[in-house]
């Protein structure tokens, strides 16, 4: 849009859910626009101890640069984050003084997994208690169930029609950190993943008589780490630890020819050489008390 918009929305319900949105339009002058937008969401828990919750803030900002009809540069960059409890989880069957919303941080459901439990109850866990960090590793369930996920990214894409044809370039790059606690699955656990990755893209297009051609390149750099610790048992040091660090390297040229035939007719026609260079570095730790005798 050339001319100046906002359009705001806000939504409010039960849970104390609250989702605003927010888009602007803001043109600077004859040459370049402004695009924010931004949607927030705060929404309790489903659950009596806070989880299943949802908490995400998010923004999207685009700047379009078109100087003259041979340049042009489009940028997008947004962000997203999202926070809170995380999923959550409740006994079955349903104990008596509990409802189908009782979650499984709750004084009842505690006494009955004990009461089930054949280990004695302090090698057991329960939901509630809060677990430290197991050595080496930096984050440890302090919070029994939790989220933490924070996207970003940014690309662009530049024009430039020299005559001949056209060339366009297109870099990009996404950044992704995710960590969450839980006790779903029957067992404490934390999970910390992320990735960071690059792209480039250049390429030349060009319509000849009744043929169109395109010739260019992509290159790609990603890596990526992965990190799960799982506590087996409430005694310090009795967990296992994953840790993983993954890494992508590719590059390709390619090539793609259209022939008009008629009107109504095309032949298409294409050329793609990959090569890619992968690398994978793991170890499992398993930490558990050893008695000497």
């Amino acid at each position: 849009h050339r001319d100046l918009h906002s359009f705001p929305t806000r939504r409010s319900s039960d849970l104390g859910d609250v989702n605003t949105q927010l888009a602007v339009n803001v043109p600077v002058g004859s040459t370049l626009a402004v695009r924010g937008s931004f949607n927030f969401v705060n929404r309790d828990g489903y659950l009596s101890d806070g989880t299943s919750d949802d908490r995400q803030r998010s923004g999207r900002l685009q700047i379009l640069f078109q100087p003259s009809d041979q340049f042009s540069m489009l940028v997008r960059g947004d962000q997203e984050e999202r926070l809170g409890a995380g999923s959550g989880s409740v006994l079955f069957p349903q104990q008596p003084g509990t409802s189908p919303w009782t979650g499984a941080v709750n004084p009842i459901n505690t006494a009955a997994l004990l009461a089930a439990a054949i280990l004695p109850p302090f090698l057991v866990y329960t939901p509630g208690a809060g677990l430290p960090p197991a050595p080496g590793v930096t984050t440890g369930l302090l919070a029994d169930s939790y989220t933490h996920d924070l996207q970003r990214n940014i690309t662009a894409e530049i024009n430039y029609d020299t005559g001949e044809g056209t060339i366009t370039f297109v870099p990009a790059y996404r950044y992704s950190d995710n960590r969450y606690g839980s006790y779903s699955a029957g067992e404490p656990f934390v999970n910390e993943s992320g990735f960071n990755q690059q792209s480039y893209e250049l390429r030349f297009a060009r319509n000849w008589h009744a043929i169109d051609l395109i010739v260019g390149g992509y290159y790609l750099n990603l890596n990526t780490t992965e990190g799960t610790q799982v506590y087996l048992s409430p005694i310090p040091g009795l967990s296992t630890n994953n840790h993983s660090v993954y890494g992508t390297r590719s590059w390709a040229p390619f090539g793609q020819a259209t022939f008009h035939v008629t009107d109504a007719f095309r032949l298409i026609g294409g050329v793609r050489y990959t090569h890619e260079d992968r690398s994978l570095d793991a170890d499992i730790i398993g930490l558990a008390p050893v008695l000497v005798t």
